[in-house]
């Protein structure tokens, strides 16, 4: 690890949770990969709110298929990849169509840090959005996503956080704005080697 992040960033974190109604948010060490079906992979230097145990349930539901799980990796690596290269907010749809973003986090010119939100939906909670969603998920993995547990993924559907891409893209903004300081401040610190 070269970088620390202080405690402070999560009480921050669950002030920017409370009031966007339920976007989770976290910090990443620059690359980050975090599995829901291979804990291994996890990075701990971290901070996440809220925390994985109690985060987004749909996404944490359907990364539990190993197959939906390697394409969320991907997807993250990927933007993960253009953000780090680009150092500017990277604001896009995952594989399954959510709003994602990542944020660059820069420590004296180095770019230190990934700060990530998303697990949102821009679409109409309806039926016929789950019926489509469901769809997909079965094209990914049909042995995980099976007729019996349909039930048990709507429930946790009806949890998806859901706001306008305007809305997201602004939260964004605010957030790229507001961690400028972060070194500076002492929320971000490099760690000796």
């Amino acid at each position: 690890m070269k970088f620390k992040f202080s405690e402070e960033l999560l009480s921050l974190f669950r002030d920017f949770y409370t009031m966007t109604n339920g976007i989770n948010i976290s910090i990443y060490e620059s690359p980050c990969h975090i599995s829901q079906y291979d804990m291994s992979m996890n990075y701990s230097n971290c901070v996440v709110y809220p925390s994985i145990d109690m985060g987004n349930v749909f996404c944490k539901a359907i990364r539990s298929s190993c197959t939906v799980d390697e394409q969320c990796l991907q997807c993250d690596a990927y933007y993960a990849n253009i953000c780090h290269k680009s150092e500017k907010i990277t604001v896009y749809r995952c594989h399954l169509g959510f709003l994602e973003a990542q944020i660059p986090i820069g420590v004296d010119g180095e770019n230190a840090a990934i700060l990530f939100l998303g697990q949102v939906s821009d679409g109409e909670r309806s039926e016929e959005h789950f019926e489509n969603l469901w769809f997909r998920l079965r094209l990914l993995d049909r042995e995980y996503f099976t007729d019996d547990k349909k039930q048990y993924f709507r429930t946790m559907y009806n949890k998806i956080h859901f706001m306008s891409e305007g809305q997201f893209s602004g939260y964004c903004s605010f957030l790229y704005t507001v961690s400028r300081d972060w070194f500076a401040r002492g929320f971000v610190t490099r760690c000796s080697e």
